[in-house]
């Protein structure tokens, strides 16, 4: 049978986090910083993943670090975080914002604040039934439920539990497919061939940008190590919704992202013939052949918005949803993680305050501006491939 934390007492909030992403593993390192405890429930098996970097910006991460007594120096040096440099053609600018934000690994990230903290990998929370004593969590495989004060839904923007919700409290909350056609790759290069063909390119930076028409072409190093430099790149274009675009699936089942059909393949390659004059660094990356010996796959630009009133009736019976459960926002032109590492930070000082935890507080001082972000996100995905 499975059991929360057994030092704490009767009095002791007992809290259940659903997720083990940003979202839910900074909310409980803030909490474990606060000497509260908490259990983690995720359903991937703890093998590594999320090995990319992002963009982290002073807003998120400062706070992050004050709760946890951490200085910046330490941070930096253990998740290389660089300057953030580019090299452009002559469409493209640099964000005003450069300055403010930094390079982080997320799986590096993911890993630290994951340390300690109490996470149950490969245990997937199946249902859950609100009664008025506490959130009763059944979680595959086993027999009796799990009693929780709190569940916090910070599983992602496919969130299981707020489909769960959708049974008993909410209407059904499925995430918007914006019109947009996204792919993404991953590949680790030999340090020679890295210096012979991308290093030369990327003036020191971490990315390199380039814009043919409507169509975006992204390279980003993530790391250097012994095995050589681990890239990721993604090509990405408004889809031709008028014209049968069949690179735009909005569709297809979550578990379908990696590119396996032929057809796919055939029109990507059909669409990068037709742009004429790129860069050497750009032809070495998108080169089909290449790119079919990598991992790539196919990503959906989604938002998630849920109305204040149905965060609050969640609230109201338990369940508090944050990060992309909450508010999810286009990975391109969005800024998720670092609103998921905001979102841990508010509602850890939340629970750690003595009496009943004011829920509704949290999600009036937050609605706003989690809808803010998706706007906005969306303005940049559209700005991004604008003519």
């Amino acid at each position: 049978m499975l059991m929360l934390d057994p030092s704490l007492d009767m009095t002791s909030q007992r809290i259940v986090i659903a997720g083990a992403g940003l979202a839910g593993l900074a909310l409980g390192r803030c909490l474990k910083a606060r000497n509260i405890s908490a259990v983690i429930f995720e359903s991937h098996d703890g093998k590594p993943r999320n090995n990319y970097s992002i963009n982290l910006y002073h807003w998120a991460y400062e706070p992050l670090l004050h709760e946890l007594n951490v200085d910046a120096p330490f941070f930096q040096r253990n998740f290389e975080i660089r300057p953030v440099g580019s090299v452009r053609n002559d469409v493209t600018k640099e964000s005003p914002e450069s300055s403010e934000r930094l390079r982080c690994h997320r799986g590096d990230l993911e890993r630290w604040l994951g340390q300690g903290l109490d996470i149950r990998w490969g245990q997937k929370v199946d249902d859950i039934e609100l009664k008025p004593s506490a959130v009763h969590i059944k979680i595959r495989n086993e027999v009796q439920p799990l009693l929780a004060d709190t569940l916090v839904a910070a599983d992602g923007v496919h969130s299981q539990i707020r489909k769960r919700l959708a049974t008993k409290v909410i209407r059904k909350i499925s995430p918007e497919v914006l019109p947009y056609v996204v792919f993404n790759g991953r590949r680790m290069m030999a340090k020679e061939q890295y210096d012979s063909t991308i290093g030369p390119y990327m003036q020191n930076g971490t990315f390199s940008e380039y814009k043919h028409g409507s169509t975006l072409l992204n390279i980003f190093v993530d790391r250097h190590g012994p095995r050589g430099v681990m890239i990721h790149y993604t090509y990405s274009r408004p889809a031709k919704v008028e014209d049968d675009d069949r690179l735009y699936t909005p569709d297809r089942p979550p578990e379908t992202a990696g590119v396996k059909a032929q057809n796919v393949w055939n029109d990507l390659e059909s669409e990068l013939a037709r742009m004429n004059g790129l860069p050497p660094i750009f032809t070495e990356i998108f080169d089909i052949n290449k790119m079919k010996n990598d991992r790539v796959l196919n990503w959906l630009m989604r938002s998630v918005r849920p109305s204040i009133q149905e965060l609050q009736t969640a609230a109201e019976h338990g369940v508090v949803l944050i990060g992309d459960a909450a508010h999810a926002m286009p990975i391109l032109g969005g800024r998720g993680a670092n609103s998921a590492i905001q979102d841990a930070v508010k509602l850890a000082r939340i629970l750690s305050q003595p009496g009943l935890p004011d829920y509704k507080r949290f999600i009036d001082d937050s609605y706003n501006s989690w809808m803010r972000n998706i706007r906005e996100s969306e303005q940049r995905l559209l700005e991004m491939h604008a003519m």
